[in-house]
Parts: structure tokens; sequence; C-alpha cells
């Protein structure tokens, strides 16, 4: 997928509440849920902390609309983050 496709994608993409949401934060763990924005108080579950994470957990639900959630701060990819057709319905 081509960063046009992707820009595309995102203008387009429906948020609405019942959408999977996974979320991303600089204080996240990749061995979380992801479903939570901040880690909760046991520190046992949070955002993931990076977005290979997330998008690989929204790949449990492809072919249905879900959006990754970046909070603020600084995220660094240590790699290239590929998207493919699984990747199709997901905005972040």
């Amino acid at each position: 997928m081509n960063f046009a496709t992707l820009v595309l994608l995102l203008a387009g993409a429906c948020c609405a509440a019942e959408v999977p949401v996974w979320h991303v934060a600089p204080d996240g763990n990749d061995k979380w849920s992801g479903t939570l924005a901040r880690p909760n108080a046991a520190k046992s579950d949070g955002p993931l902390a990076s977005l290979a994470a997330a998008r690989d957990a929204s790949r449990k639900r492809a072919g249905v609309p879900r959006r990754i959630v970046l909070a603020e701060g600084r995220l660094f990819l240590e790699n290239t983050l590929d998207l493919d057709a699984r990747d199709a319905k997901l905005a972040i």
C-alpha cells in the first residue's frame, strides 16, 4: 500500500463505536492487549508499544473496519511498517 492510498483510507475511515480499536503509546507494552488507552493500575494491561504489534493484533479481525489510535508522544519505527490486503479496512 502506498502513502496516497493510506491517506485516502484514513480520510474515508468510519469510526463507529462498534469498530475494534487498538491503542499504541510510548508507555505501552507489546505484551498487553492494546484495548486500553492508558496502562491499568496494576500495570498488567494497557496500550501496545508499537505500530507493528497493533497491526498484527488487528489482523485477527481482518475484513472488518477497525482502527489503531496513537497516543501523543514519540513513537519510533524499528522497521518499515508493511501493510497489505489484510489491512484494507484499517484506519490509523
